[in-house]
């Protein structure tokens, strides 16, 4: 939960906060202390002095009485646990029936900072045991309205020199799954196509939407060609340092290269080695 805020700054003083499980302030320890609960819509009474930082950590508005979320997108009052304008993915898409509902009537389990419906990719890329952080952004526009049945296609790289290949669908949730057998055909893209690449992470470029590149590049990916030299860098770098000393380790060191100058000086030197 590391969008949390733990502490309030101002000059001349620091407030530390306390947060809870879904990253509610309900104390404040400085020059002013106190503490409170929320029930579980984010009803608090009146007669409990707190600070701006309230309900699973967003900023509450006095005039209003509720939060604008999503850095205003909508509005939500705790009072009548709604929201005050629909989810646009409601309600023939990933929004639900109810498209004023908070947390999809769940907001002892979830809390939503952004103001959306959820969409499910949080326990999708769990199931698949795929990274959230720097997929989130590239598959998440998959729950929109106009992206309804549209594909996009995730490579990871294994262990064994080949990749898998993970297929998501826009849909009323956000679907996806990975191909029974391990793709690897990617060996024929070699020197002909272009991927961002995250790690062990592969995207083909002619799949990404326009939209989606500066995202994917904020995330870390990085787009490189898929030629020779970028595949042994992913599969013939050898392990940590720790794995790559004994003699049982089928990949040479990091740093290694497999092609020299002059084999037989390499050679020569091996021997004396």
């Amino acid at each position: 939960m590391s969008d949390v805020p733990l502490s309030l700054l101002s000059p001349g003083k620091t407030t530390l906060l306390q947060v809870d499980e879904v990253g509610s302030i309900v104390a404040e320890r400085g020059s002013r202390q106190g503490e409170w609960s929320f029930l579980p819509y984010g009803q608090l009474s009146s007669q409990q002095a707190v600070g701006a930082l309230r309900f699973v950590g967003q900023w509450f508005d006095p005039v209003v009485q509720g939060y604008f979320l999503g850095n205003g997108l909508r509005l939500y009052i705790p009072a009548i646990m709604r929201f005050l304008s629909p989810d646009s993915l409601s309600p023939f898409a990933a929004g639900g029936v109810n498209c004023y509902v908070y947390c999809s009537g769940d907001p002892v389990n979830f809390r939503d900072p952004s103001g959306r419906a959820r969409t499910g990719l949080t326990k999708l890329l769990k199931d698949l045991k795929l990274p959230k952080r720097p997929l989130r952004g590239y598959l998440k526009p998959l729950g929109r309205p106009e992206n309804f049945e549209q594909k996009r296609i995730v490579f990871r790289a294994t262990k064994n020199a080949d990749f898998e290949q993970f297929v998501f669908k826009g849909a009323a949730k956000i679907t996806g799954e990975k191909l029974d057998a391990n793709y690897s055909g990617m060996n024929s893209f070699l020197g002909t196509e272009h991927f961002y690449r995250f790690g062990e992470l592969y995207i083909p470029e002619r799949t990404v939407p326009p939209e989606a590149v500066k995202g994917l590049k904020r995330a870390g990916f990085e787009l490189i060609r898929f030629d020779l030299d970028g595949y042994l860098s992913t599969f013939y770098t050898g392990a940590s340092s720790d794995e790559s000393e004994g003699e049982d380790n089928p990949h040479p060191p990091r740093n290694s290269n497999l092609y020299v100058a002059d084999p037989v000086a390499a050679g020569a030197g091996i021997r004396r080695s």
